[in-house]
């Protein structure tokens, strides 16, 4: 990790707002705050407008701050999957930057014929062939420009600077590298667990190769999608054997949930703890929490832990 500022990270949820945030000192960096704080009333995205919206958050933001002030002015935000347009698909390596902007955006506008692409912010990621995939591909995540609008109106109303904003299941994973040592060759599975919906992100040497979003009603058919997802992708070529390691996040997922979806799968779930490595001050809030909850703050510190 680099830059050497201090840096909030800000998870938001349909129910609740979760706050990390590190500070640098001393030639290191340590969690110098974290903390969550619930909304007066669930958050409806596609309903409320936005000023309710923006009251809430600020609601929720304000509690946290009542507890602890922050030190930090810049922020990142985590946001629901369920409020982007996610595609990847095969692509042409030899198109311009621009002309890759406009074929992607083609693409979305069939995937997603409802949507008006100019109310939309784009952006992508280009997946070079590799082990498990002979195509070269690209990873489209479309968001709508209100909700932007809304995290740069809460930045403004509170004097921070914004600097990234991701989807909750990107956030999370950014967590691996500052935890784990021995994964940067290997073929990495997370698992994103939120109400009923689940995603799964396949990493190889640290890159994203794939991505998958999928709605799911029980913990049978949660199981039944990844198995089919890792026995018959249709993107890449592999085997449960090829998988090293297996993390899963998600709004308070109990272990109950976690040790049941690994029986049905076969596959070792891990849930990590995101602060595992770093010191945490001893007057954070978020430390009356168990530590099994911990993982519950993976997006909000992954995002935080963000530097490019």
């Amino acid at each position: 990790m680099n830059g050497f500022e201090n840096r909030i990270g800000i998870s938001v949820s349909s129910v609740r707002l979760q706050l990390v945030e590190l500070s640098f000192s001393d030639n290191r960096y340590y969690v110098s705050n974290f903390d969550e704080a619930y909304y007066s009333e669930p958050l409806n995205f596609s309903k409320e407008k936005t000023t309710k919206l923006s009251a809430l958050l600020q609601g929720a933001f304000n509690e946290i701050l009542i507890r602890k002030p922050l030190k930090s002015k810049t922020v990142s935000f985590s946001l629901p999957l369920d409020l982007f347009y996610l595609l990847q698909v095969p692509v042409d390596n030899s198109l311009l930057h621009s002309e890759l902007s406009d074929d992607l955006k083609w693409q979305l506008s069939v995937a997603y014929p409802f949507l008006n692409i100019d109310e939309l912010s784009v952006n992508f990621i280009e997946i070079p062939s590799n082990t498990f995939c002979d195509l070269n591909t690209a990873l489209v995540a479309a968001i709508d420009r209100k909700y932007i609008g809304i995290i740069n109106s809460f930045c403004s109303l509170n004097k921070l600077n914004l600097k990234y904003v991701d989807n909750i299941h990107f956030a999370s994973e950014r967590t691996l590298s500052s935890i784990t040592k021995d994964e940067n060759n290997e073929l990495v599975l997370s698992i994103y667990i939120s109400n009923s919906n689940l995603s799964m992100l396949f990493t190889h040497k640290g890159n994203i190769i794939a991505f998958r979003y999928l709605p799911f009603e029980s913990i049978s058919d949660a199981a039944r999608l990844i198995n089919e997802e890792i026995s018959n992708n249709n993107l890449l070529r592999l085997k449960p054997s090829d998988i090293s390691s297996v993390y899963i996040f998600g709004d308070d997922i109990t272990d109950g949930f976690v040790n049941s979806l690994s029986e049905s799968t076969k596959l070792i779930l891990n849930k990590i703890n995101p602060f595992t490595n770093f010191h945490i001050e001893n007057n954070s809030p978020g430390l009356i929490y168990q530590r099994e909850r911990y993982n519950s703050f993976a997006s909000a510190a992954g995002i935080a832990y963000r530097t490019a």
